[in-house]
């Protein structure tokens, strides 16, 4: 008992001895902070709080992500530009005697700016003066960064040498004004495009380092090592097709500056996904020029005028209250709602108009009459038909900008606000009037019905990338399968070919003999102040070809003020231009090779890798037959097949690489230790091969290809 007593004296005793030497170590440490002085008389909380002003730990910035186009083409990267300074007081004075002869005969050899003794003046100034941030150069590339680190002194590091390198990542777009304003840009807390919707995923994650503030407020990293390394920001590919971007930028630039109109939009979309592969917008400069300044066709919510006619044409058939060839007697083109007249802008047309007729010509008149006549006592039931093909809400492009779209309550009936239900909202609406949507939404209605009324979310991003690998991938999302009856839906296509192919119709201008357009024009009056004046707005929504849908598309021009302003004279000859390149230069190759695999005739298939083979005949629906499990095949076709057999390839013996396309031809050479020595054109086929395939391949021998 006694032991156990003595032994548990004992510890209390230690523990007693540690909680005393922990409390005289802080005291201590707490006298040292705030009683203690330096020999300067400064408290040690002084000196910590005048050291954080001079020393800190900053932020690096990291290399932002690049934007790609579907088709690979860069739209916006970053590329790192140094700047160049020297700290002279960081080397020490020995040293720096030592090399500032042969470090100012460098530098003037090298950058070409300075003669040797004027470098040399800069340096030793820079000495005497204490000048911790001399200028060196403000703008070298990578390669020549590395050179400069190999300069006599600098070659030392930042903290002995003195070379203080600082990256500034400068963003630019290769394609220049292409697609500017949907790219966007992120700058002084303005963000917007692409750039803006996914910036906090290009940005990246900064890194951080210990750096000093020298004279002049400047700030130079302490030593070489960072403490964090920036993680790059991610990569989009995005949607855009930079052929048919091209194509949409430049029919709409000629016809701005034709009618030289205030702005104006273009959207092309791909009927089946919702893939946007064109999106350009101008707007009229202070000198007269045109410049991708605000995106319209995303942000701007308008009276979009007769294209809204075919929801009004699909409210009608879909509630059972007219079909295609019931006739409204239009009169002499006017008709008298409550106080206010509407006009048809064709004054020939008269008399009773089937919907067919009136869908070609436009007639304000028939559709206001039908509306009005359909849904007066129950304007809640056009409104639901509204909601159920998607006008009601925003699209979801992944874009920033993109409005509510503005449509009355039939319930909201305070006269005193402009907002409010009227008497004449019902017929106006049903023109395209007292409502406000976006071009992105008109557009996604015509895409609808172009694609069997199955309602598609319109997206710019197909994926994601971080350092290589895809982290996200988006995929196309269905908003509505149904806004409207199949039935319904079928009878909408029929109409929309009749402005085009109907010889009274409005964009009856823009027929061609090799395929079929379906769309609206609009011819729509810009209201300005609460009233509507000589000043329109001019577009054209639809989709091509006609027969089997594969590309929507809207035009939108605003305030032509000269050589007409008419929707089928302005915006539908953009409209036929885009139409007519797509379809020549994508659409007409894609069937070229399904009538060559249709009539049994082959297209030419290049020796390869097995994968890529594959790929090709998996691509364009090519029947074939594999008969051989190695990676280097060489196709042939047989009987209306195409069959792939073995290409042997069998190391330490040159390979067989004639028919090869040349990048497969010097992949396999050179793992073969051969030379590679070409003739001819720089991409293709090899068409011969100076060393005969099964010689022995020794490493170094060089082989000369012939490509064509």
């Amino acid at each position: 008992m006694n032991i156990k007593k003595d032994i548990l004296w004992r510890v209390y005793l230690v523990y007693i001895v540690i909680c005393l030497g922990g409390f005289l170590i802080l005291f201590k440490a707490f006298s040292i902070r705030y009683f203690e002085t330096l020999e300067d008389g400064r408290s040690w909380v002084e000196y910590d709080r005048e050291v954080r002003k001079t020393k800190q730990e900053r932020e690096i910035e990291p290399m932002r992500g690049n934007i790609y186009a579907a088709d690979g083409n860069v739209l916006a990267t970053s590329y790192p530009v140094y700047e160049i300074r020297f700290d002279p007081m960081a080397a020490k004075d020995d040293t720096f005697d030592y090399y500032i002869d042969t470090l100012a005969y460098t530098l003037s050899k090298y950058f070409k700016k300075r003669s040797k003794a004027q470098e040399k003046q800069r340096l030793l100034n820079a000495k005497v003066e204490g000048n911790r941030y001399l200028l060196i150069n403000r703008r070298v590339t990578y390669p020549q960064l590395k050179a400069v680190k190999q300069f006599p002194l600098f070659k030392k590091g930042t903290f002995a040498g003195g070379i203080i390198v600082i990256q500034k990542n400068k963003r630019i777009k290769p394609f220049n004004r292409l697609a500017h304003r949907t790219i966007g840009y992120v700058r002084q807390g303005v963000a917007v495009g692409l750039e803006g919707y996914y910036d906090s995923l290009l940005s990246g994650v900064p890194g951080r380092r210990w750096e000093q503030k020298v004279a002049g407020g400047k700030w130079i990293p302490i030593n070489d090592e960072n403490i964090v390394d920036p993680v790059p920001g991610s990569d989009l590919y995005t949607t855009l097709d930079t052929y048919i971007q091209d194509i949409a930028d430049n029919a709409l630039a000629k016809t701005m500056m034709k009618h030289k109109a205030d702005h104006g939009s273009v959207i092309v979309m791909e009927v089946a996904t919702g893939e946007v592969k064109a999106l350009a917008n101008l707007a009229k400069t202070e000198n007269g020029d045109y410049f991708e300044s605000y995106n319209f066709a995303i942000g701007e919510g308008t009276e979009p005028g007769s294209t809204m006619k075919l929801m009004s044409t699909l409210a009608l058939l879909e509630d059972g209250f007219m079909d295609l060839h019931d006739s409204i007697d239009v009169g002499n083109g006017s008709a008298v709602f409550y106080d206010k007249v509407l006009r048809d802008s064709d004054k020939k047309s008269r008399g009773k108009l089937s919907m067919r007729d009136a869908f070609a010509k436009s007639s304000n008149v028939y559709f206001a009459k039908a509306l009005d006549s359909a849904f007066r006592q129950r304007p809640h039931e056009y409104i639901k038909y509204l909601r159920q093909a998607g006008l009601h809400n925003r699209t979801g492009v992944d874009i920033k900008g993109e409005p509510l779209p503005f449509i009355k309550d039939p319930s909201y009936t305070d006269h005193k606000d402009k907002k409010a239900w009227t008497g004449i909202t019902l017929p106006w609406m049903s023109i395209g009037y007292e409502l406000k949507i976006s071009p992105i939404q008109m557009l996604n209605l015509y895409n609808a019905i172009a694609n069997g009324g199955k309602l598609m979310r319109p997206y710019l991003v197909s994926k994601i990338v971080q350092e290589g690998n895809t982290i996200t991938e988006f995929e196309p999302r269905v908003l509505s399968e149904h806004i409207c009856s199949k039935k319904v839906q079928e009878k909408l296509e029929d109409l929309l070919i009749l402005p085009i192919e109907n010889e009274k119709g409005t964009a009856r201008n823009i027929k061609n003999n090799h395929f079929k357009i379906a769309g609206k024009t609009s011819t729509c009056k810009i209201a300005k102040r609460g009233s509507y004046s000589k000043v329109y707005q001019a577009s054209f929504a639809g989709y091509f070809p006609a027969d089997d849908p594969i590309y929507s598309c809207i035009v939108v021009v605003n305030r032509p003020t000269a050589s007409g302003y008419y929707g089928g004279i302005v915006a539908a000859p953009v409209f036929k231009e885009i139409a007519e390149k797509v379809y020549a230069r994508k659409i007409l190759a894609e069937h070229h090779i399904g009538n060559l695999v249709k009539a049994d005739h082959f297209p030419y298939v290049k020796s390869g890798k097995k994968e890529d083979v594959e790929s090709l005949c998996d691509a364009y629906g090519l029947d074939h037959q594999i008969f051989t499990n190695k990676d280097w095949v060489k196709p042939f076709s047989e009987n209306g097949l195409l069959k792939v057999d073995d290409r042997s390839v069998i190391n330490t013996l040159v390979p067989n690489v004639r028919g090869l396309a040349l990048k497969d031809a010097m992949y396999l050479l050179e793992n073969q230790g051969l030379k590679v020595k070409i003739t001819g054109k720089q991409v293709g086929k090899v068409r011969q091969q100076s060393i005969s395939p099964g010689v022995k391949a020794r490493n170094g021998l060089v082989i000369e290809l012939v490509v064509s």
